[in-house]
């Protein structure tokens, strides 16, 4: 590809996002001192960097098929994200505007290892957009910490997640939750279930969960995402099939791990294009996010880092001259 198409496709990609590059940077002094926002992956020298290496991992003729799905992939920044929770809330409240607020309880997705997910970021925004409208014994991300006394007397439990795709981890998370609370000991009660982000395919494994004896009711208010070869909005007619399977390619290079454990257009194949400012969902195409024996990410995915000896050497020796310089200064 030619530097002007790189250079388009990434005005086109900040366009899509409504994102103004001139306010990121990748340097936590900038960010403190200057007020820039932080976000490694997407402010302009890194990402143009990243896009030149990561088109190399494809053949010629098959970097204008991914090109287009950069053009066209959903990127929340940390703004973006704590305002889509914020609507996201409200929406929420207004659906439920016949419950006393503080009757309302909120369980986000707990991580399955116990360490830092989407949950966490998903109450931390949820707290900040609540403004002191719930207290912080509303916003459960624990519930295997939470006692039938906190719960029984509640009017509403909203299960919510960052994304919902496949909707399998709301879905066990909901299971998990009853399993713990028999759902017979909730007698006025009402459940609900909702996501920042939701593809089709995530409602419809929430609404099978009726099938189960799970009164759960799915409450969303966004656009859905869609899939990287359905519909129209990435392309058209023909060039679906000869996208699709250009990709595949690639996807089956480094979307198999040692297992058998596959990641090949996404997980369970959701073909999805999204990413978050803190993480890149599994559900994305993993050649977005994956490393492979020869192939380097667009947006890496946390647990799936793989930096090189230089690269770690240039990130010792950059952050050595920040403190150097932040020092100097302080000593003027």
């Amino acid at each position: 590809m030619t530097q002007e198409e790189i250079q388009t496709s990434i005005q086109n990609f900040y366009k899509e996002n409504n994102i103004a590059p001139e306010r990121f940077t990748d340097e936590m002094e900038k960010h403190y001192r200057e007020g820039l926002d932080y976000d490694v992956r997407i402010c302009r020298p890194r990402l143009e960097a990243a896009l030149k290496k990561w088109l190399n991992n494809f053949e010629e003729q098959d970097q204008f098929w991914y090109l287009r799905m950069f053009e066209h992939f959903t990127y929340l920044t940390q703004r973006d994200f704590e305002y889509r929770v914020y609507c996201l809330k409200e929406y929420v409240f207004h659906v439920l505007s016949g419950c006393s607020q503080d009757k309302i309880m909120i369980v986000f997705s707990e991580s399955s290892k116990g360490y830092k997910s989407g949950s966490s970021q998903m109450s931390a925004a949820w707290w900040k957009a609540c403004g002191g409208e719930m207290s912080k014994s509303q916003l459960i991300e624990a519930y295997s910490k939470v006692t039938m006394e906190n719960l029984k007397e509640m009017d509403a439990i909203v299960f919510a997640d960052d994304i919902v795709a496949t909707g399998f981890t709301l879905s066990n998370t909901i299971r998990d939750f009853f399993k713990r609370f028999p759902i017979k000991e909730f007698a006025h009660t009402r459940f609900f279930a909702t996501g920042v982000i939701a593809a089709k395919r995530g409602q419809r494994t929430i609404d099978n969960l009726k099938k189960e004896g799970w009164k759960v009711q799915w409450i969303y208010d966004e656009e859905y995402s869609k899939q990287a070869f359905k519909g129209e909005y990435i392309f058209s007619g023909g060039e679906k099939r000869a996208a699709e399977a250009a990709v595949l390619k690639y996807e089956e290079k480094v979307g198999k791990d040692a297992d058998g454990k596959s990641y090949v257009m996404g997980y369970e194949k959701s073909k999805l294009l999204v990413g978050f400012h803190y993480e890149i969902p599994n559900n994305t195409l993993c050649t977005f996010w994956r490393y492979g024996e020869r192939h380097v990410p667009l947006f890496e995915r946390s647990g799936n880092q793989s930096l090189s000896l230089q690269e770690i050497r240039a990130r010792k020796k950059k952050l050595q001259n920040n403190a150097y310089q932040m020092k100097s200064e302080e000593e003027i």
